[in-house]
């Protein structure tokens, strides 16, 4: 449907008001949260696009704290992460955004170009083709998951997702943050 995947552009603008830091003993401290809008947002985004698209061998990140009288963490970040594929993601992500926007995401192939916003795809020509994944599904993706891990736990089999892919997306989000 795409053809080779070049590049992909994904924004996350979110909004987070001061009290959601103020009123937590651990948001927007970087030695309780580890870090801000990476950590906590874009980690997600990047384990998925590790599990499509493969390892990633390279990663550049420039980050800022708008808030820096509330928090001590960066409220805003840009990342260039390049694949072993060859293929190139930039992500933008902030929680200072004026309201959250559909997380947007939009996928360049050498035969066509999908958008897909808050993971439900809009480009009414591709979706003649493929199902949006649509808010539900997402919604019940942890139950799955843990559903998955009791399963393999009775069965005595590997869970569809283990410690050490989540290993390798926090290896990645240390070295996007020293990149920084």
């Amino acid at each position: 449907i795409l053809g080779t995947v070049h590049l992909i552009n994904i924004s996350m603008p979110l909004h987070r008001n001061d009290n959601y830091f103020l009123n937590s003993k651990w948001r927007g401290c970087k030695n309780q949260a580890g870090g801000g809008v990476l950590i906590m947002n874009v980690i997600h985004i990047i384990d998925i696009l590790i599990w499509i698209f493969g390892p990633i061998i390279s990663v550049n990140g420039r980050k800022t704290i708008v808030r820096k009288n509330i928090v001590n963490v960066e409220d805003s970040i840009g990342v260039l992460l390049e694949f072993e594929n060859g293929l190139k993601s930039v992500i933008s992500a902030t929680n200072v955004a004026k309201e959250t926007k559909p997380i947007r995401m939009e996928v360049y192939g050498t035969k066509n170009t999908v958008i897909v916003e808050d993971f439900c795809i809009t480009d009414k020509s591709i979706n003649k083709i493929a199902q949006p994944l649509g808010k539900k599904v997402l919604k019940k993706c942890f139950f799955y998951q843990i559903k998955d891990m009791i399963d393999s736990i009775k069965n005595n089999r590997k869970p569809l997702t283990n410690g050490e892919a989540g290993l390798i997306v926090l290896q990645t989000i240390d070295q996007i943050y020293k990149s920084c």
